[in-house]
């Protein structure tokens, strides 16, 4: 093993890539761009034709990592030759896209995230009348770790109340297969490093092998394949969750991923995510930055707030509840 990680490392140092830092491929072309810069171009061009997915508003950094790493298991060593060798294996642009898919997930992640997130689900209740729906879009989902950890806040708290509103929670992802492993709702026993054992008797059946989430459950989520930034949108959410996508947009599709959840929240809908340093206004937004979870109404600044102190992240939430928007 430690060979072939060596010979990995030396096989990174020869490949022929243009720099990470660069034009962004979804720019405009620039007729001076040089042969690298036209040839990753067309490896991203030839992807979305075979897939259907335009991975063009990555982060460039990102792309190239991804398609570095494909090259290394081709045996490529320039991006004339990995071209070639897309074109000519056929299994290889669904390689490439699962490769772009960086699906990184599970049950509650970032513990202190949803505990501020709990704290936030009554307000998502309040004011509905039985009959009226509490709406949540989770997206970028992968494989409905989070869809359905939200789903089980929302369940606790309706089992709480006496005429609870009806709850509607749509997960959406590209990777079709991420979407169907979520829609089948079985995951390993190792779920329950992350789900109580409370929360496994209550929502989940065990199975030979793994768990499976109870049908009472799963009818509360709808799962979708979909593009965030050329789909349209859903609309009139009362929590929309994305912690899976942002980091890895470039500035220009991060705001534009962010004026989409502006538009679907409603005024005073909540915005649950790993942020890039600027969030709409009028939406009240959790934000998760490297170690910091944070949350503030937004006033006159852009930029979410960092609280760094961790053991003051409950009282900050609960302050925030009672901050007025814009």
């Amino acid at each position: 093993m430690p060979l072939r990680v060596h010979a990995y490392q030396q096989n990174a140092a020869r490949l022929r890539l243009p720099p990470e830092e660069g034009p962004q491929p979804a720019k405009p072309a620039d007729q001076a761009l040089d042969q690298y810069e036209v040839l990753l171009r067309e490896v991203l061009t030839f992807l979305r034709l075979r897939t259907g997915r335009d991975f063009s508003y990555y982060k460039r950094a990102t792309i190239l990592r991804r398609i570095s790493r494909r090259m290394q298991v081709s045996a490529t060593q320039d991006l004339a030759g990995y071209l070639s060798y897309l074109r000519t294996n056929p299994g290889e642009a669904a390689a490439l896209l699962q490769d772009m898919l960086i699906s990184v997930t599970n049950f509650f992640r970032d513990r202190e995230a949803f505990e501020a997130v709990e704290n936030f689900i009554p307000q998502l209740f309040r004011n509905k009348q039985p009959g009226d729906t509490v709406r949540v879009w989770c997206a970028a989902c992968a494989t409905g770790e989070e869809v359905y950890s939200i789903a089980m806040l929302l369940q606790e708290h309706a089992r709480k109340v006496d005429s609870p509103a009806e709850i509607q929670v749509f997960g959406c992802d590209l990777d079709e297969e991420a979407i169907q492993t979520a829609r089948t709702a079985f995951y390993p026993k190792s779920i329950a490093a992350d789900v109580s054992e409370a929360r496994l008797r209550r929502f989940f059946i065990e199975e030979p092998n793994g768990y499976r989430v109870r049908r009472e459950m799963r009818e509360l989520v709808l799962f979708a394949s979909h593009d965030l930034l050329k789909d349209a949108p859903f609309s009139r959410m009362d929590l929309i969750s994305c912690r899976n996508l942002l980091i890895y947009l470039s500035r220009d599709a991060q705001t534009r991923a962010l004026e989409i959840f502006h538009f679907a929240l409603k005024p005073d809908g909540i915005l649950f995510l790993v942020a890039p340093r600027r969030c709409p206004r009028r939406v009240r937004c959790i934000s998760r930055w490297t170690k910091i979870t944070a949350c503030t109404g937004i006033r006159q600044s852009p930029n979410p707030e960092c609280l760094c102190p961790s053991a003051a992240v409950r009282a900050r939430f609960s302050a925030c509840s009672n901050t007025t928007n814009d």
